[in-house]
């Protein structure tokens, strides 16, 4: 994979300029504008004042004008079609004038069309001193041909080669004497290859000679060996003594020549790449095999292949199938054969592609002694030549692109090995996003089809707020038809809609997404309701943010659920005071501050119990309302008045001393008698008890309870507090029940604390956790039985009944001051893991943690035990089952924790448990 990552990704930018910069003279390529597109490294030494030259028109760099020069040699190469010489002078760095020899060679597409020109430019001031010299003495003449690099002829007028420089010897490979008896167009024989006569022949080529006395050819120069090479000829007149003779400087165009072809043979392959890229940019989708199929024909003409091919390898890599195959002419088809080839057939070629490098055989003859196999897998296919360059996704090569020769060898330059990479690499890239868009397409078609049978609503908003796009549960969510929530504002949707752009701005400033946020919403028949959203920033393909999207669903019952909660959990339901939970939080809120001093009041109610018992309880509740009447009425705005139990009042007097609070028990015994004086049927027994504190060293919650024991001195009670007997009747009441008995609860009670004590919860949580272990089920003492004991799955308005029993139960607990600790646990106990529990669909860690436990060890008991509704299991059995609801039903982590508890205990006392329930 590292030699593709070095060598994979050829540019043929790269490989154009490499040709340039070994080249000595100047190359320049302007477009037909004249604007310079690519320079070598000889022009930027020239003109390196001026660079970068690229972008710039060559007037301004080479001549500094505004205007493009009136005898413009590239104009004239690009009007005419053909290539143009011309010799332009120029002031050198030293101060004296210089010459250049500019050739001009049109670039042409394959249709001929004029695209631009290169110019290929050289110091041509040797050729013009040579000529002076020549003409002012033959000794300077001599020195200076005898160091030109280039050849230099002198010939008559006819053309009889009078003297040649020992360039000219070198290069034709002539001697001088042979030279000097031969005419100079035996040389070049080109420009008169239909001419008959000598005479014709010297007509011809006096005809180059212009009125200036010169001449410019382009054309090809025999060497002795019959080889043949471009060369430019610069001639001219000279007068030697009287006689006029012509002096030619030619020089070889074998470099230039190569560098035009290979701008040529540039053009060509980058218009194929072009074409190609064009084609899987534009097509759809559904085409992309003819894409493909065409790609594979333009690169095999190109390269004059026999053969090009696509090749896929298996997800396990042992198989390759051939999908996509252009033949030549006459070329037989190797795409059926090469279906499901097994790769172990060609394991030397096989093991090189795996590696990520391409692999190259000029000759199937000369494979290496190793790769016999693979020689004879080749020669049965008549391959003589072949590449094989490998398709890599996500460092993994997924196929193959192939080009083979087979009515003879295929020599490939390094320089067209990287161009096919080229090829095959912009197919690869186009086959990969093929398939990517496909499974993004089909992806897309799922996610569609789930937002559209999801319960839940799901959104997309624009950055102004207005919904895009939204299934239908959205639109019922609102009250409008399937569509109907298209192009609507948040501001028509949200009551308070500042609060709904300050979170929406939140998200797109922070980008963190918002979940679990509420809103009071707008239907579209105008009634308030409540959602519960997510928002979640959408972004495109650039990663720029173009909107919001995420899921609501209404929560308008579950809201109104949870307020009542709330209430419930301050307020005492009967009386509408606050309630003991609300009484022991102003406790710890007031302990300690500014208030003191600090008077607390508690009251009981005497032969409650007996009321219920002989006139009902509506005559009970009667009772408490008119104890807690009678308490308001005696009491100031400022106090806190709260039942704190069955029968129990506490009231809070802040910054009441001693004998205020004393003033206050009197008009309270005061407003009874006054009461009973007029409710002589339903007469109150009030049992009163007072503390006070001056300073804030006392907390209150030990004032509480000197209260409390001053009102239990005024109290008369049987042996067992009145508190106690309602945890003794509500466990009497279970047991009447017979589903929890006493085996059940020691159990639950005993494996709690277990784990428990592995979570290292705080002393206080093991105790709350015990006594959850006995009571969570009080509430199903309102559960019929019918219900209770049915041995089949319960009806929709059954579970309703039944799923009502945590909150039966926390309304118990709340009422009991000894159980009021664990009342929101009791609530709390049916809660799941993710969400789907009951009743206020809590999940993960909101759940508390002894609720949590609770759940996992009530189900092993339930699963292990014989019960009315369900078959007992094995202990493994019901491990097992415990495991598959890990993470949906219970806490994983605590599940673990549970079974290392259940390995650490002593299984013989549990199964003795068991025993003894029986």
């Amino acid at each position: 994979m590292e030699e593709r990552k070095r060598t994979g990704h050829y540019s043929s930018a790269s490989l154009l300029q490499v040709s340039f910069d070994a080249v000595q003279a100047g190359i320049c390529i302007l477009d037909i504008d004249l604007t310079i597109l690519q320079v070598n490294r000889t022009m930027k030494e020239w003109y390196s004042h001026a660079v970068p030259l690229e972008g710039k028109k060559c007037y301004q760099v080479y001549k500094n004008r505004s205007e493009p020069c009136s005898s413009c040699n590239a104009r004239k190469a690009m009007e005419q079609g053909e290539p143009a010489v011309k010799n332009v002078s120029m002031m050198g760095a030293d101060g004296k004038t210089a010459w250049l020899e500019i050739s001009s060679t049109p670039l042409k597409t394959e249709d001929g069309r004029v695209i631009g020109v290169v110019d290929y430019v050289r110091n041509s001031t040797e050729k013009v001193r040579i000529k002076q010299a020549l003409e002012e003495s033959e000794e300077k003449y001599r020195a200076l041909i005898e160091q030109s690099v280039d050849m230099i002829y002198l010939h008559d007028l006819e053309g009889s080669i009078l003297d040649v420089n020992r360039a000219a010897v070198n290069w034709t490979g002539y001697e001088r004497q042979e030279l000097c008896r031969m005419k100079v167009f035996d040389l070049h024989p080109e420009p008169h290859s239909d001419v008959e006569n000598r005479q014709d022949i010297i007509s011809q080529w006096l005809s180059w000679l212009p009125g200036s006395g010169s001449y410019n050819l382009e054309t090809v120069h025999r060497h002795k060996d019959g080889s043949i090479a471009p060369v430019s000829i610069n001639a001219g007149k000279v007068i030697v003594g009287e006689k006029e003779l012509i002096l030619a400087l030619v020089r070889d165009r074998t470099e230039q020549k190569m560098v035009e072809e290979t701008l040529q043979y540039q053009y060509r392959f980058e218009s194929m790449i072009a074409e190609i890229s064009s084609t899987f940019v534009n097509i759809p989708q559904e085409n992309i095999d003819r894409a493909i199929d065409h790609a594979l024909a333009y690169s095999g003409h190109f390269f004059d292949a026999d053969r090009c091919y696509l090749c896929r390898i298996s997800a396990d890599g042992l198989h390759m199938s051939n999908t996509h195959e252009w033949c030549a002419e006459g070329i037989p088809s190797m795409k059926e054969r090469n279906q499901n080839f097994p790769l172990e057939n060609a394991p030397w070629w096989a093991d090189q592609l795996r590696s990520g490098r391409h692999v190259y055989v000029p000759d199937v003859n000369d494979l290496p002694p190793e790769a016999e196999k693979d020689r004879e897998e080749f020669r049965m296919e008549g391959t003589k030549s072949f590449l094989s360059i490998p398709m890599v996704k996500d460092d993994r090569v997924i196929g193959l692109y192939g080009f083979k020769a087979v009515t003879r060898k295929k020599v490939l330059s390094e320089q067209q090995i990287g161009l096919l990479k080229v090829v095959a690499d912009l197919i690869t890239g186009a086959l990969v996003k093929h398939e990517a868009e496909e499974k993004l397409k089909e992806s897309e078609e799922r996610y569609r089809e789930i937002l559209v049978t999801m319960e839940e609503g799901y959104y997309e908003t624009d950055l102004l707020g207005t919904i895009t796009y939204c299934n239908d549960a959205a639109c019922r969510l609102f009250g409008y038809e399937p569509g109907g929530l298209v192009g609507v504002s948040y501001k028509q949707i949200y009551k308070d809609p500042d609060l709904a752009f300050r979170t929406f701005n939140q998200v797109f400033m922070t980008g963190k997404p918002e979940r679990g946020l509420i809103l009071e919403m707008y239907r579209r028949d105008g009634s308030l309701g409540y959602g519960e959203l997510s928002i979640t920033l959408m972004r495109d393909k650039e990663g720029y943010i173009t909107g919001f999207k995420g899921i609501g669903k209404d929560v308008t019952e579950r809201i109104q659920y949870e307020r009542r909660l709330e209430y419930l959990s301050l307020y005492d339901q009967l009386t509408d005071i606050y309630n003991r939970a609300f009484f022991e939080a102003e406790l710890d809120r007031l302990s300690g501050g500014r208030e003191y001093p600090v008077t607390i009041i508690s009251a009981d109610l005497d032969g409650l119990k007996l009321i219920n018992d002989t006139m009902g309880h509506d005559a009970g509740d009667m009772m408490l309302n008119s104890c807690a009447g009678v308490l308001k009425k005696s009491l100031r705005s400022s106090d806190i008045l709260a039942r704190v139990g069955g029968d129990e009042f506490s009231a809070i007097l802040v910054k009441t001393d001693r004998v205020t609070g004393e003033l206050i028990l009197r008009r309270i015994r005061e407003h009874v008698e006054e009461h009973n004086r007029k409710n002589e049927a339903l007469p109150l027994g009030l049992s009163l008890g007072a503390a006070s504190a001056e300073e804030p060293g006392l907390p209150l919650k030990k004032l509480f309870k000197r209260a409390d024991d001053m009102m239990y001195r005024e109290k008369l009670y049987s042996s067992k507090s009145s508190r106690s007997k309602i945890v003794q009747s509500l466990l009497a009441a279970l047991a009447e029940r017979d589903y929890i008995t006493e085996g059940h609860a020691r159990r639950l009670e005993s494996l709690c604390r277990a784990v428990g004590e592995k979570e290292r919860l705080s002393s206080h949580q093991l105790a709350d956790l015990a006594l959850l272990a006995q009571v969570h089920d009080l509430g199903k003492v309102g559960v019929p039985d019918q219900i209770l004991f049915k041995p089949g799955p319960l009806n929709e308005e059954e579970w309703e009944i039944m799923r009502g029993h945590p909150e039966k139960g926390y309304r118990i607990a709340s009422s009991s001051p000894d159980l009021a600790a664990v009342a929101d646990l009791i609530l709390k106990h049916h809660e799941r893991w993710d969400g789907k529990g009951y009743p206020l669909g809590l999940s993960s860690t909101a759940i508390p943690v002894e609720c949590r436990i609770l759940a996992i060890v009530d189900a092993f008991d339930a699963m292990t035990t014989e019960r009315p509704y369900n078959k007992t299991m094995t202990e493994k059995e019901a491990i097992r089952e415990l495991r598959t609801h890990a993470g949906s039903q219970f806490d994983p982590e605590l599940v673990e924790s549970f079974i290392a508890v259940l390995k650490e205990q002593d299984w013989v006392d549990i199964n003795h448990l068991k025993g003894e329930e029986k």
